[in-house]
Formats: C-alpha cells, structure tokens, sequence
C-alpha cells in the first residue's frame, strides 16, 4: 500500500466474484499496538474508498519469540 501505510495488502478469496472480496492485511513491528494501529488505519483507507461494506473483521496479533509488546 502506497498510501503511508506500512503494510501490505492481498486478495486471498473471492477471486472469481467482482461483488465480493476478501483482504489480508499485513505490518510486521515490534509493537503490537503499532501493527494494530496500522492495520486499522489501512482498513479505514480501504472502506472510504469501496462503495460497500466490510461485513466482517478479524485482525489477529502473532507473536514471535516473545518479541512484540501486548
């Protein structure tokens, strides 16, 4: 995403259907509170930009040895 986020962005369903789709969005850092943040201002960007709505959400924080901030 090239909109000051950083993140990345992905299709990963719904490939074949042009009135729905499913994203992932990605940031890697060492504080959850920053990935988390980052994620959601990406998610906000997404939706002022589609005409629809997100019918569902799930941001998910993983850990790797203990290295990100609860």
């Amino acid at each position: 995403m090239k909109h000051g986020f950083d993140g990345a962005v992905a299709e990963v369903d719904h490939h074949d259907s042009w009135q729905r789709a499913t994203l992932a969005v990605a940031s890697i850092s060492h504080d959850s509170r920053h990935a988390n943040e980052v994620v959601s201002k990406a998610v906000a960007f997404i939706e002022s930009l589609v005409d629809g709505h997100v019918i569902d959400l799930q941001i998910v924080i993983n850990r790797v040895n203990g290295l990100a901030v609860p």
